[in-house]
């Protein structure tokens, strides 16, 4: 992944700063001072940011240059808790330190540029050249005391040139490392046959000590282990190794042998006879498998034959019944193997010692004294392992078990030196990148989903007032159709002969309502509601009702409205300016009418 020194700066500053004001320097002229800092005046703690405030009580950094500060010391403080080296060599990589800080201020983006030549590539250089180093290396570890001061006071001098320093130190580490090698390599060569020797050796007789223990053996059969059958375990064990087929075979094999010396015991005759009769059919085929195994490993015949017939004497015996003259059996020296003493080691650690590659730096501790060994020889058939120090010469070999024992014990300790500077920093940054953008796509996401409940509660508004509005829509169509029905049963009403004169004399009163004027009229629900009739638009032959509260409560047409009245459908209250005065003549006339008879108001004669 590519960045730039802005992604890497913002993820800095999300991860340290708390300043959030303008600087009162340039970020040049802080670079400026952090590499001029005195070897002496150096933090141990690594904290630039007290040292330069304590030197310039009225600068004010700002949170960009306080974050790439804080971030070199952190990652510093990482790698000298990883390192592990000499105090002569850590003091003068120390002096660094300030630095790597000014270059970080200078490009933010520096331990992520892949392939570079920096400080931290140089500082890595350094690092692997000395991880083996120790004061008591004679006249070449002088030498490379002389080159690390070299180049760290080259580091502290403007300008640098890091491509010609690396060059240099690559000149002069390559040299030095051709002759280490030449001389791991003829250590390896003479001591690779030692090991195995001393290796196979410890195996056969381990494996024919514990075969042999507390077994009753006479002198022919003592004689052959120690003799032929222990030398030519040795061989095999150089040839193929303890790990394979041909090794467990011959483990086997040795049990078979010496149980063919035991005497038989069982509680019934019967189990004896066929334990009998099993040794008849094993002895009938030992000499041959025996014969097959040394013959595959040159061993001269008549010295097996010899070998052979002193067994066979031995089971002819047993065969006719007769007693064996046992002898004491006086197990096989084995110097320096003392790894049955020490506790069995798990398979996890064997593996780890399993996967240690050549090159491998290690410090190992031995009371009071600690020693720096490289792993350069690992033989994987007898499972042994050689060490050197930095000059090549030989400081430790052991088993694979041994190493995972001394491992397990904090005897042994790897030792960190590959790319230890540009790795750490590499992947802090990289660490804080990927932090930033998990927490912005954090932030994206809950921003989705706010965007996303949003929308969401919109949709549930919208739908809830389109159902409104039909609900809405529909009770205005119920109470349509309601009025619609009123009108209708009112327009039957009124169309009654005998309403004739009524509606007559309604209409009459409709048509004299005046702005103001007060009726019960039906609402909503059908029910009479007192309301006053606020708008009159005569060319329209329309007239609108409202509530005391101003609340619509219907429009009708003069008819409309004649025909609710004369159907019982609403009442007239007070009806407006003028209005008591017609009421008055209406009601007047409606009681002159009803004095009168029928033919006087119908006319007829």
């Amino acid at each position: 992944m590519s960045v730039n020194a802005r992604q890497v700066v913002d993820a800095l500053k999300h991860r340290y700063a708390t300043f959030q004001g303008e600087p009162s320097i340039s970020n040049d002229e802080l670079a400026a001072f952090v590499r001029a800092i005195a070897n002496e005046d150096i933090p141990a703690d690594g904290n630039l940011i007290n040292l330069i405030q304590q030197a310039n009580p009225d600068w004010q950094l700002g949170a960009a240059e306080q974050a790439v500060l804080t971030s070199s010391r952190d990652c510093l403080t990482m790698i000298f808790k990883l390192i592990d080296l000499e105090p002569e060599i850590q003091q003068r990589i120390l002096t660094t330190t300030p630095v790597v800080a000014a270059e970080l201020l200078n490009n933010p983006a520096l331990p992520l540029e892949e392939d570079a030549i920096s400080i931290l590539t140089v500082l890595d250089q350094l690092l692997d050249a000395t991880i083996g180093w120790s004061s008591d290396q004679g006249r070449a570890g002088e030498k490379l005391l002389e080159q690390v001061t070299t180049a760290t006071t080259a580091l502290r001098t403007e300008p640098v040139d890091y491509a010609s320093l690396t060059a240099e130190l690559t000149t002069y580490l390559d040299k030095e490392q051709s002759r280490i090698r030449k001389l791991e390599e003829r250590l390896a060569a003479s001591e690779s046959g030692k090991l195995r020797s001393q290796k196979s050796r410890s195996m056969a007789a381990t494996l024919i000590n514990a075969a042999a223990d507390g077994k009753k053996l006479t002198g022919n059969i003592i004689r052959f282990l120690t003799g032929p059958w222990f030398e030519s375990l040795q061989l095999l064990a150089i040839n193929s190794g303890v790990e394979g087929e041909d090794w467990t075979r011959a483990a086997k094999l040795t049990e078979t042998i010496i149980w063919t010396y035991q005497p038989i015991s069982a509680d019934s005759l019967e189990k004896v006879n066929a334990e009998k009769q099993r040794l008849y059919r094993i002895i009938e085929n030992l000499a041959d498998e025996i014969r097959d195994m040394l013959l595959a490993l040159e061993h001269s015949a008549d010295n097996l034959e010899a070998a052979l017939a002193d067994l066979e004497e031995d089971h002819v015996l047993m065969v006719s019944g007769q007693d064996l003259e046992y002898t004491e059996y006086e197990p096989i020296d084995t110097p320096g193997n003392d790894s049955g003493s020490r506790p069995s080691v798990s398979r996890i650690l064997l593996r780890k010692v399993n996967n240690l590659e050549t090159g491998q730096w290690f410090i190992y501790e031995e009371g009071e004294k600690s020693v720096r060994i490289k792993l350069v020889l690992k033989l994987e058939d007898v499972r042994q392992m050689l060490f050197t120090n930095r000059n090549g010469m030989k400081a430790l070999d052991r088993s694979y078990d041994e190493i995972a024992y001394l491992m397990s014990s904090g005897v042994l300790k790897p030792l960190n030196h590959q790319a230890v500077f540009s790795s750490t920093f590499s992947n802090f940054y990289r660490g804080l990148l990927d932090e930033l953008e998990r927490k912005q796509k954090m932030a994206e996401a809950a921003d989705r989903e706010e965007a996303e409940r949003e929308a969401a509660r919109q949709k549930a508004l919208q739908e809830a007032a389109a159902l409104a509005r039909a609900n809405e829509e529909a009770e205005l169509q119920r109470r349509e159709e309601e009025r619609e029905q009123r009108l209708a049963k009112a327009q039957e009403a009124a169309a009654r002969v005998e309403n004739q004169e009524r509606v007559a004399q309604i209409a009459e009163l409709v048509d004299k309502l005046q702005i103001g004027a007060w009726l019960k009229l039906p609402a909503a629900d059908g029910t009479l509601e007192e309301c006053k009739l606020a708008v009159r638009i005569a060319s329209a032959d329309k007239m609108i009702f409202v509530s005391r509260a101003g609340v619509k409560i219907g429009e009708y047409t003069a008819d409309q409205l004649t025909t609710l009245l004369v159907a019982g459908d609403g009442e007239i209250g007070d009806t407006g300016v003028e209005f008591e005065d017609t009421l008055a003549q209406v009601v007047a006339k409606l009681r002159a009418d009803r004095e009168k008879s029928y033919d006087d108001l119908t006319g007829s004669e």
